[in-house]
């Protein structure tokens, strides 16, 4: 029986370095798949909700505002709204990021 040189080594270390990498990735794709879809599928839920928060406390605002603008009533207003403005977004990044084809952002054409 032959005796495994160092290049034999390195050849089965690099072949299975490559299933590796390539069983990592497909798992890295079904994870994100299995987190996409039902995240879209919220989506319906989410943004209305965040955006109703964001208008109404806006709203809210600009009434406080008028009534009695000398609160701590106003800086918690607005910090609601911006909150849930920013909720949103971050909601529509991660989906932005977690798809798994290119949406937007990677959809340029050289």
């Amino acid at each position: 029986m032959d005796k495994l040189t160092d290049t034999d080594a390195y050849r089965v270390l690099r072949a299975t370095g490559i299933v590796v990498l390539a069983a990592a990735g497909v798992l890295l794709v079904l994870v994100r798949v299995l987190a996409f879809f039902p995240l879209l599928w919220l989506r319906m839920l989410v943004l209305p909700i965040t955006n109703f928060c964001a208008v109404a406390s806006l709203g809210a605002l600009c009434i406080a505002a008028l009534i009695h603008p000398d609160s701590t009533l106003l800086l918690r207003l607005g910090l609601f709204s911006f909150g849930a403005f920013m909720a949103g977004w971050l909601y529509d990044s991660l989906l932005l990021f977690l798809s798994p084809s290119p949406i937007i952002l990677d959809s340029r054409v050289d």
